[in-house]
């Protein structure tokens, strides 16, 4: 059956309905061998040639939530973090946030002055060498003796079906040449979504890192954030999405900041519903 049925993604492209591509992702989410057979025979009553992905990943999230709410939190992943839109800030403080959890330093939205013009730069990220260690975290001037200096620019996008192209590449690397005299020595563009082949082919030769949803398979976002539970707190289900956006104003980003017991911007009863829930998903308990 699933070699007959092709399936609509976001980009309104039709592709073939596989079902270990099902399989895949509820095993990311850490669904077990019972919950994903119980899923694909699910989804053989609903699918049809030409079904939407979306449909599907409802179909599935629905499911989760009525088997297990803390599977369903983790599948919803990469919508959660479309969710931290509609602006990119959140994103870009996110992205700085993942990094930090691997040994990197970061600040976020820094303005510095290039060749020709000012740039605001949405991440420069370092890993400190022993001996610059004590460096002013805001003191961009004092980093150039650390052993790599990233200007990362961040491309967010809250739909589905929306790739970063070339036309990003060639804007950040223009902007990357302007403030390289700065001691940069790296540039990365990292997207939520997914980079089209021309942009990986333009970074791969440029010397640009490019960072999407699913490339490259050692260094991408899924993997970062999936590896350390780095799952932001719009992917809980017990938060509305007023909620939500409070936390996110307080600059509660991650499902881990939530545990802190300093947190108190909700009722306390939503607020401990949340942590329960929180516990779940990143395995804390």
């Amino acid at each position: 059956m699933s070699a007959q049925i092709r399936v609509m993604n976001a980009a309104g492209e039709y592709e073939p309905y596989e079902e270990e591509k099902v399989r895949s992702s509820l095993a990311r989410a850490e669904a077990d061998g019972v919950f994903q057979d119980r899923i694909v025979e699910h989804l053989r009553t609903k699918l049809y040639d030409g079904i939407p992905t979306k449909v599907v990943y409802k179909e599935i999230l629905h499911l989760l939530k009525k088997l297990k709410s803390s599977l369903a939190s983790r599948y919803h992943l990469k919508q959660a973090i479309m969710e931290l839109g509609p602006t990119g800030f959140p994103f870009e403080k996110y992205f700085a946030g993942v990094l930090e959890s691997y040994g990197y330093k970061t600040v976020t939205n820094d303005y510095i002055r290039g060749k020709c013009v000012t740039h605001e730069i949405d991440i420069v990220a370092w890993k400190e060498d022993c001996h610059v260690a004590a460096a002013p975290r805001n003191d961009i001037a004092a980093l150039g003796m650390t052993s790599s200096k990233i200007m990362i620019e961040c491309k967010f996008h809250h739909e589905p079906g929306v790739r970063s192209d070339i036309k990003d590449g060639l804007y950040t690397y223009a902007r990357f040449l302007d403030i390289k005299e700065n001691g940069f020595d790296e540039i990365w563009l990292v997207t939520n979504t997914k980079a089209t082949s021309e942009l990986v082919a333009y970074g791969n030769c440029a010397g640009l890192k490019v960072i999407s949803w699913n490339y490259p398979e050692d260094f991408s976002l899924r993997l970062l954030v999936s590896q350390k539970k780095l799952h932001p707190i719009t992917v809980l289900n017990s938060l509305s999405s007023v909620d939500k956006q409070i936390l996110l104003a307080n600059n509660i980003i991650f499902c881990y900041e939530l545990l802190n017991p300093k947190v108190n911007c909700l009722p306390k009863d939503a607020l401990i519903k949340a942590q329960n829930e929180a516990r779940l998903v990143i395995g804390t308990n």
